[in-house]
């Protein structure tokens, strides 16, 4: 009877790796849904707040505008630059 059991969850253990793999994949994918969502709701939100509290989306972008600028091109060249496409340490 032990035997028919052990060779029982031998047999099981790919099936049992596979299911927990896309129970983690669906956990995953609500999490990133939920980041979208909240991002999706921010980016419409967010300049609404700023325009009624009397602050220029000006003053809000230039300075973000500035750092997305100066991080792409200080970033592109190792990004670009590496042939497996990743930073290697």
């Amino acid at each position: 009877m032990n035997e028919n059991i052990d060779e029982l969850l031998c047999k099981l253990d790919d099936e049992i790796d596979r299911k927990c793999l896309e129970i983690k994949q669906r956990n995953r994918n609500k999490i990133l849904q939920t980041v979208f969502i909240t991002t999706c709701v921010l980016f419409i939100i967010l300049p609404i707040v700023l325009i009624f509290a009397g602050v220029s989306l000006w003053t809000f972008c230039i300075p973000a505008i500035i750092f997305f600028t100066i991080s792409f091109s200080l970033l592109s060249p190792l990004a670009l630059n590496n042939k497996s496409g990743g930073l290697e340490i």
